[in-house]
């Protein structure tokens, strides 16, 4: 609030996504939906390319918590989408991680594991970004664990458990990724 009465709208826009980033890490998914809507329409008006996918993101998987899964699609899909378009390869592949598991949910195998294999493919190579790899991996393991397809789903989650453990901090996704291995 101090930001945009000090006329710093893009600060203020920034502050909110993480306070609705927070909201629905913490479980207050009402508060993160109301938050990540006003911070969407801010982004759009400022013209805020980037931070408009990065709020789609969170408002994606918020979404699809509270069951409104064709909506969270469509969101998932253009934070996605909106990422691929200006290069933005490792958070693409954490939207498409996201996309795979609302797909998931929806009962649509195919299309989940089409999505969290460009996940996984968008974190490979040169540059990997181990949180990102290992998210992608996490989204595989379910789809793979939903699919009767164990044997596969065991190789992805361990690979994606000892990239967690190779990182020396913790990572916002390691819930996640530790119990699609657990499961």
């Amino acid at each position: 609030a101090a930001f945009a009465r000090a006329g710093g709208l893009r600060a203020a826009c920034f502050q909110q996504v993480n306070v609705g980033e927070a909201s629905m890490r913490l479980g207050d998914y009402p508060r993160a939906e109301r938050l990540l809507r006003e911070a969407l329409e801010t982004a759009h008006r400022l013209g805020l390319t980037a931070v408009v996918a990065w709020v789609q993101q969170n408002l994606g998987v918020t979404l699809g918590v509270l069951g409104r899964r064709d909506e969270a699609v469509d969101t998932e899909r253009s934070s996605a989408n909106t990422y691929g378009e200006i290069g933005e390869r490792p958070m693409e592949s954490a939207s498409r991680s996201h996309l795979a598991a609302i797909l998931l949910a929806r009962g649509e195998h195919a299309a989940a594991e089409d999505e969290a294999r460009r996940a996984l493919a968008l974190a490979s190579g040169p540059t990997v970004l181990v949180p990102r790899r290992a998210l992608a991996l996490g989204a595989l393991t379910d789809v793979l664990r939903g699919t009767g397809r164990l044997p596969e789903a065991i190789a992805a989650g361990r690979e994606a458990v000892q990239l967690v453990d190779r990182m020396e901090v913790s990572h916002e996704n390691e819930s996640f990724i530790r119990r699609a291995r657990l499961e």
